[in-house]
């Protein structure tokens, strides 16, 4: 999860975290959403969890990338990845 790479105490060591920014309790809600297998739970730590990012505000989205494809009618089954990875395991062509 993003969340936990990006914002998280645990990251600032790592560098992945460049706000440096730690709040223990957004960390400890992002710690139980990534181990609890109940769906209910997970969604409240994450919601709780992204309000106190909102609240805090440690950086600001200036821009994301927009990203294009393009297939031929006859190309079935590709996907666009939003983590930039190609598979072409389940693409036929007809």
């Amino acid at each position: 999860n993003f969340l936990n790479n990006l914002l998280s105490c645990q990251a600032i060591a790592g560098g992945n975290n460049r706000a440096r920014w730690c709040n223990k309790k957004f960390s400890f809600l992002i710690d139980r959403a990534r181990v609890t297998t109940n769906i209910r739970l997970r969604t409240k730590f994450y919601e709780e969890a992204q309000t106190i990012f909102k609240e805090e505000i440690p950086w600001v989205t200036l821009a994301h990338s927009t990203v294009f494809k393009a297939a031929r009618k006859n190309v079935r089954g590709y996907r666009v990845s939003p983590f930039g990875v190609i598979e072409f395991h389940k693409v036929t062509v007809k």
